[in-house]
């Protein structure tokens, strides 16, 4: 069975200013950044998921997403954050997940490749927005929505969800680049700069 691959794109980028999904990294926008590695990682179908205040459509469509559109009747009234984007894509796609925000866009393939790999609800330590779901997950995600209840970490909690060996994860990504986020325009040049520190180490 194929994992597709799901880029968390509907926050609203308060504190960024603009949508972080078309923040330029090292020449193009971080959305570009995590197609490319999800591509490599044979994720497919890779989908944005984005909404009313998230990165605009047809800008994500023109870097070669597929869409699903955060306005899901599967939704509660009123309901807002991460949680809608999963139950969104989940109420959408027919395989397991792998979910990953646009704000930390530069994971290596490989570990998205091991998050793939995995069975159930699995979470990559530190950010419970990196993490492989199923729809099968669905019913409890919407009973969460349902209760008020919008985050993630809370449904991979009731999920009894796994967390990925750190072994495993340093294997894979030795200079932590999956942690490397921002928020903000200096958390973005920071992440630059780590970026490109880290791939001339690798040179």
């Amino acid at each position: 069975m194929t994992t597709a691959g799901v880029v968390l794109c509907g926050g609203h980028s308060s504190r960024f200013g603009a949508p972080k999904a078309l923040a330029p990294l090292l020449g193009k926008p971080a959305a570009a950044h995590l197609l490319d590695a999800m591509t490599r990682a044979d994720l497919r179908p890779v989908v944005a998921v984005t909404g009313e205040g998230g990165a605009p459509a047809e800008a994500l469509r023109a870097l070669g997403y597929s869409l699903v559109i955060d306005d899901t009747p599967l939704r509660p009234s009123g309901a807002s954050g991460p949680l809608c984007g999963v139950v969104a894509a989940l109420g959408e796609l027919e395989c397991p997940v792998v979910f990953w925000p646009v704000d930390c866009p530069v994971p290596p393939p490989a570990l998205l490749v091991e998050l793939a790999a995995g069975s159930g609800a699995v979470s990559v330590e530190g950010n419970p927005l990196c993490a492989r779901l199923e729809p099968a997950h669905l019913p409890e995600a919407l009973a969460m929505l349902s209760q008020g209840r919008t985050g993630v970490r809370d449904l991979l909690v009731q999920l009894g969800a796994s967390t990925l060996a750190k072994a495993r994860v340093n294997a894979h990504d030795p200079h932590a680049l999956h942690t490397c986020c921002f928020n903000t325009p200096q958390e973005l040049h920071a992440a630059e700069e780590r970026v490109r520190a880290t791939r001339a180490l690798e040179r």
